[in-house]
Formats: C-alpha cells, sequence, structure tokens
C-alpha cells in the first residue's frame, strides 16, 4: 500500500499489506455544518454560567486570552461575534485586550497576528504577545488552594473580566487543550508553570492522555480561577479544520462536555502491542517540541522494545526556546531530573518534557523522519536518522524480525488512541 502524508517535502512509503494492522485517522464526519451557526449556538446556549453579555454588563476593562499559531482555532470566525456581545453589553473596543496565551512558545510577528486573527480585529482592538520569561510583564497573584505560586500576566491584574478562547484537542499531559490551560501554561510566568507541571513528573503520562480529570488538569483548574478566569469559549473542530462545536461558559463544567464532544471526532480505536508505529506530527508539527506531541500517541500503541517513526517537517528546528535540547538531548532521564533539580537544566518546563521524551526513548526504538533537523541534531536529540520513511522503516524491519506488525497514524498530534488489547 502507498502512503502519503500531509507533508509535499516528504517522499511516500510503500507498506505490504499482509503487515499493515491499519492506517488511523480521526473520523471525519460526511455530514455538512454551518460554522456560523454552530458558534452561535454555542454563545447563545453557555453551559455552566448565563450568556456573555449578561455575564460582562457592568465590566470596565476585558481581557481575552486566545491561544497561538500553532494551535488551529479558528480565531477569525470566532473573535467578531465574541466583541459584538461584549460591545452589546455597553463594553465599547477600546476598553477591550487581547493575549496571546504563548506559554512558553515564541512571540508571534505582527504579520502573523494580523493573518491569525484578522486585519479588522487587528484594528478594533489592542493584542499582545505574553512574554513568560520577561519578569516586568509578570504579578504576584498569590498561591493556588495546592500552594502553587502564581505569576501571572499583569495584563489579568489590569482586567475585571477575563475570557479564554481556545480550541479542544486531546493532550497527553493536560487530558485535552483549552479549558483553564490558557492560563497555565499560557500567560503564566516559569515559576508557576514549572511548579504546576514538575509536581506530576513522575506520573504515567499514559493514564494522563485523553483524561479530562486528571491531577495536572485539576490543578490548572484550581489555578485558572485563583486568577480569575471568569468565562471560557472553546471550539471543537475535525481533523480538517471545520468547526463542529463550540462550547461556552464555566471553565470546568463547559471544559469538560466539549471534551465529550472532541472524543466523538478524535478518539480512535487501535489494536496495541504492534511492533513498528508510523506516525505524523501533524498539525502540532512547527518544530520537534510541538512534534513530540505524535510520539506520545504512537507510544500507546507499539509493544515494548518495538520502532516508532516519528515524520515531521520541523521548519523551527528542535525548539528554539529551550536550547537545553539540544544540548542534553532526550536520554537518561534519571539524569534530566537531576540537572533539573539542581539548576543546571534552567527551565522545569523544558526538562519536564525531556525526562517523558527520554523515558519514551528507553522503551521503545526511536526514527525522526524531517527535513528541518540534521542528522547530527537527530542523533543528538537521541533518535536514529532516516531521510525518508521508506528507509527508516526498513531499518526498523530489519530490527524488527519477520512479518512485524505495521501500524500508520494520520495527525498524530491531535489524535486520540483507545487501545484495544488482543487476548
Amino acid at each position: 500500500m502507498r502512503i502519503t502524508f500531509n507533508y509535499p517535502q516528504i517522499a511516500p512509503f510503500e507498506v505490504e499489506d499482509e503487515g499493515l494492522v491499519g492506517v488511523f485517522a480521526p473520523r471525519e464526519p460526511v455530514e455538512r455544518i454551518n460554522e456560523a451557526a454552530a458558534l452561535e449556538r454555542g454563545l447563545t446556549d453557555p453551559i455552566g454560567a448565563s450568556p456573555l453579555a449578561q455575564l460582562a454588563r457592568g465590566h470596565r476593562r476585558v481581557l481575552i486570552l486566545v491561544d497561538d499559531l500553532t494551535r488551529r482555532t479558528p480565531m477569525r470566525l470566532l473573535l467578531p461575534p465574541i466583541l459584538a456581545e461584549l460591545n452589546a453589553a455597553g463594553i465599547p473596543d477600546h476598553a477591550i485586550t487581547a493575549l496571546i496565551a504563548l506559554g512558553t512558545h515564541r512571540s508571534m510577528t505582527r504579520n502573523e497576528i494580523e493573518h491569525r486573527f484578522g486585519s479588522e480585529v487587528c484594528t478594533r482592538i489592542s493584542i499582545h504577545n505574553h512574554a513568560w520569561n520577561n519578569p516586568t510583564m509578570l504579578v504576584n497573584a498569590g498561591h493556588s488552594p495546592f500552594g502553587v505560586p502564581l505569576r501571572v500576566n499583569r495584563l489579568v491584574r489590569e482586567a475585571d473580566f477575563v475570557i479564554g478562547v481556545g480550541h479542544i484537542v486531546p493532550h497527553s499531559v493536560a487530558g485535552f487543550s483549552g479549558g483553564s490551560k490558557i492560563v497555565v501554561p499560557g500567560i503564566a510566568g516559569e515559576e508557576t508553570t514549572a511548579a504546576t507541571h514538575w509536581a506530576f513528573v513522575h506520573q504515567d503520562m499514559g493514564r494522563l492522555f485523553g483524561q479530562r480529570d486528571n491531577p495536572i488538569r485539576e490543578t490548572m483548574d484550581d489555578v485558572a480561577r485563583a486568577v480569575g478566569l471568569d468565562y471560557i469559549i472553546n471550539a471543537v473542530q475535525d481533523s480538517r479544520g471545520v468547526l463542529r462545536w463550540v462550547v461556552a461558559g464555566d471553565l470546568v463544567v463547559a471544559h469538560r462536555r466539549g471534551c465529550e464532544l472532541c472524543r466523538e471526532i478524535y478518539e480512535v480505536p487501535m489494536p496495541g502491542d504492534n511492533d513498528i508505529t508510523v506516525v505524523e506530527a501533524a498539525p502540532t508539527d512547527i518544530d520537534l517540541r510541538q512534534s513530540i506531541k505524535g510520539l506520545c500517541a504512537a507510544e500507546l500503541v507499539t509493544r515494548p522494545g518495538g520502532a516508532i517513526i516519528l515524520v515531521s517537517p520541523c521548519p523551527e528546528g528542535v525548539a528554539p526556546q529551550f536550547p537545553e535540547y539540544l544540548e542534553y538531548g532526550f536520554r537518561n532521564p534519571a539524569r534530566l531530573m537531576h540537572l533539573a533539580e539542581a539548576g543546571v537544566i534552567p527551565s522545569k518546563v523544558g526538562a519536564m518534557t525531556m525526562v517523558y521524551v527520554a523515558r519514551i526513548l528507553e522503551r521503545f526504538r526511536g526514527y525522526l523522519v524531517s527535513p528541518g533537523l540534521s542528522r547530527e541534531e537527530t542523533e543528538q536529540m537521541n533518535f536514529r536518522h532516516a531521510a525518508t520513511v521508506q528507509q527508516a522503516l526498513a531499518a526498523a524491519r530489519a530490527e524488527t524480525g519477520p512479518s512485524p506488525r505495521i501500524a500508520v497514524i494520520r495527525y498524530g498530534g491531535e489524535i486520540l488512541p483507545l487501545v484495544q488489547r488482543g487476548d
């Protein structure tokens, strides 16, 4: 069978039919949908809260937290009706600010901002990048109920009504994206994000993936409430980016409903214990750090000692924000933990990902097919280099033995494998 991924710069590859257990992808609904109508239904029928225009009335300064270009949230579609709701509540455009919840991602350029949010929105309201590593842009907001120190963007303290706008897809650590994740790590400082995540570094991440109510998410919810996230508006799209549903309202109740809807698209039954899993990182493939989400999905359906072939263009390389990735690579998780605890690796946010991936690469043979990384960079990160998927597949088969079970995963950055074990 000839298989082509979503990357024109990466050659198609062949898999013998007798060894292929399946090509798996999120469900693509065939029914047509009116995206504007889906948005209107979500805004007029909020979950666990009153309609936005009613709740926002009487407030003076509104802050809208929005996600960045690494997410597929249809901001051009969402933001104008949201602004209309706020205007209807008596809040003028000049009293509304948007803050791009970058977490620890790079800042967006002005051209990227205009492309993502639309020229109309950009001329109506001010839009700012969050600066997680700039102390002058952060303020103390006390502590969460679990003692996590809260350092967040100062614009939150200057607003008296805060809305989080994002989308919901499966996530390997937070269970799902969206909801309170727009605050932590979205607009938090290093200290808050590190404290929220590092406490769970010993967790089996496979037990968090696709579980909405897991310990990390619960901590995020507590922090978001303590900081003052008043309302969320989250989109649920299919793998083509078509808006299927919008959930609005309370940051927990509405998000929980959105996660249920998300499962209808992204939860895919797959056989477990495959010998070789080939996974594309789309659509989370801007760099290796984002592409790791595909690796996390493949981990769930590959037998211990098997091979995972991660396919991603990585146009921005490994992770521009974390040079320590290239310095130490994804190897020896115990040493990485020690270096992070000792402060040698400066960011525990980055170190958590390093530890997590290093653990995966201890249990599986990891191949990387990426035109964005050199052989030297690939091997420094503890992956095996291959110029093509076909080359990686041949190398993996040579070490696997006769008649390997091969699974192929599309949209690995957002899929949620529902593992089916044999008798």
